[in-house]
This record gives C-alpha cells, structure tokens and sequence, in this order.
C-alpha cells in the first residue's frame, strides 16, 4: 500500500485566497454603497478581481507549462481601471485591514515555494499587490536588470594638413620704403604770415 502524496502548496492556497478575493469583493461592494461610488466602476473591480482568482485557480490545478510567445501588441479591451500604486486603497477605505490577510498569505512558506516553482504566480500576485498598495515580498520582486554599460568612445578621427595656397594666391609682400637720395631734404612747404 503505497502512502499517499503530499498536497501540492497551491492546493492549500488556493482556500485561502479565494477567501480572500470573497472578503475584499464584499467589502468593496459594502463601503462602495455608502460613499455611493458608481456602480459600473464597482463592477470593473470586481471583474478585475475574481479574473486574478480563476487565473491563480487555473494555475495550481494545472502543471506548470512553458510560457507561450505572445505576437507583439495588446491584445483585449484597453484598461479602464486606475494604474497607481495602492489606487483601492485611496479608493475604498478600510481596505487595508481587508489587505492583511493577503499580506500574510504572501509570506507563508507554501506560497513563497509556489512563487519559486511557477513564474506564472507572480504574473497574478505582483499585479494584485500594486492594486492594493503592498509592497512585493522578496521572492516575488522582478529581479533588477543590469545597467547597459555606456559604448566606448571612439577618438575622433585626425583631419589631414591643409594644403599650402598656391604661391599666385599669396598676398604681395608690403613695399619697401624708397630710399632717400644723399644730400636731399624733406620737402616742408612755406607757411603763410599772418597779417598785423
């Protein structure tokens, strides 16, 4: 009789995070009432939310598969949901307390192993997380690229010498002084007397 497999991480968290999704939807729905938020905008959260569920469902039920290319370009409806970090909680007050609960469920050994073994789990939780206004976990960051190193600089190639003017393009040298005869004087005209 052979014994029986251990479950796998994501089957145990998979309770817990739907749980969890169930709990921040319900809250939403609750403080979105009393500040009377719009209801298609309630609507657009929750879709957004239970979608990150059924992908992290999908996720541990399956096999980790490789990643398939996707052709260049966005493909689906254009996003219609705020972009900023912590967005829901500026949004909808008293997520934070509701949030806690995912904080803890990321810093459970179950869920750092499944992070380690499917780079698919931190395609859905690193979203997930920007939305809430929490900070990644360690095993969830996105590893920082290397800096490019700046190219060489190449010197500048040296002009050739300017080549010499021809000698017809020279300017004339200056005239030399005439000389002065021997015994000659300098011509001073005569000045006028004035009358008395």
């Amino acid at each position: 009789m052979t014994a029986p497999s251990a479950p796998s991480p994501g089957f145990l968290l998979r309770p817990r995070f739907d749980a969890f999704i169930e709990a921040l939807c319900a809250h939403i729905a609750g403080e979105g009432a009393k500040r009377r938020i719009a209801g298609p905008l309630i609507i657009l959260i929750w879709q957004r939310l239970r979608r990150l569920a059924a992908r992290f469902a999908r996720l541990v039920a399956t096999q980790p598969r490789a990643r398939a290319i996707r052709p260049a370009g966005r493909s689906g409806p254009p996003h219609t949901l705020p972009r900023a970090f912590g967005w829901l909680a500026r949004l909808i007050p008293g997520t934070a307390s509701v949030a806690a609960q995912f904080r803890a469920l990321l810093e459970t050994p179950d869920m750092a192993a499944l992070i380690a073994a499917t780079p698919e789990a931190g395609r859905i939780l690193r979203p997930l997380c920007h939305t809430l206004g929490i900070r990644p976990p360690a095993p969830l960051r996105r590893p920082r690229q290397p800096r490019r190193a700046p190219p060489p600089e190449t010197p500048s190639p040296e002009l050739p010498p300017r080549p010499e003017p021809p000698a017809h393009h020279l300017a004339p040298p200056p005239n030399p002084a005439w000389p002065r005869a021997p015994g000659a004087t300098r011509f001073n005209p005569p000045r006028r007397k004035k009358p008395a």
